[in-house]
């Protein structure tokens, strides 16, 4: 269905979009976009790392290696995701790599 004027007039929305705009801000850049740097995008990436070695008459020389990556990423504004460019929709992510 084509709007006037490409607007989609209000009594058309559904109950639950009506609910949903306060959620949304009013442009402040531009008559119709929204821009903030209120968030900042966090980075936390721990790493280590363990080695053992031993030598033994019976088998030689014995090693062990185990490395461990505990990253963790908050992405407030994730547009390159699909996602919003307004506060509220982070796209966080969390691995433990080991």
């Amino acid at each position: 269905m084509v709007f006037p004027g490409g607007m989609i007039p209000s009594y058309a929305w559904s109950a639950p979009a009506q609910h949903l705009l306060q959620y949304i801000p009013t442009p402040n850049d531009g008559p119709t976009t929204f821009s903030t740097a209120a968030d900042g995008q966090t980075l936390r990436d721990d790493k280590g790392g363990l080695r053992v070695d031993a030598n033994s008459d019976r088998w030689g020389l014995l090693s062990a290696y185990y490395f461990v990556d505990d990253y963790h990423s908050n992405n407030p504004y994730p547009r390159q995701q699909g996602g919003a460019s307004v506060p509220g929709f982070a796209a966080l992510t969390r691995d433990a790599l080991s």
